[in-house]
């Protein structure tokens, strides 16, 4: 069974730029996202597959870039597969998001 950490995290920030940002950092710190629910504009939960050494860089990438829960005192020097949960809200957010379809002639 992996390991696994939840974080909460917040930004005041755009919430498109954010979202692309975090998306980013996953990647480059070889994580993978392996689910994801976005809670309208108000917030987003994702879960991430990430290898045990790349979590202490990966967390303090993601708080340079906005509030984060600390980071647990662990071993992460192996190359063991954690799961990592982290639901982050957004300070611009109105909890109305909508998507407009429009209407297709026929």
């Amino acid at each position: 069974m992996k390991s696994k950490l939840n974080w909460e995290a917040f930004s005041n920030r755009n919430r498109i730029e954010v979202i692309e940002e975090v998306k980013q950092l996953i990647l480059d710190h070889d994580g993978y996202i392996i689910h994801f629910k976005m809670f309208s504009d108000l917030a987003l939960n994702l879960n991430i597959e990430i290898e045990a050494d790349k979590i202490p860089t990966l967390h303090q990438a993601l708080s340079s870039k906005m509030s984060i829960s600390e980071l647990e005192n662990h071993l992460f020097d192996s190359k063991k597969e954690w799961l990592i949960f982290i639901h982050l809200s957004f300070g611009q957010s109105h909890g109305n998001l909508r998507h407009e379809i429009p209407e297709v002639p026929g």
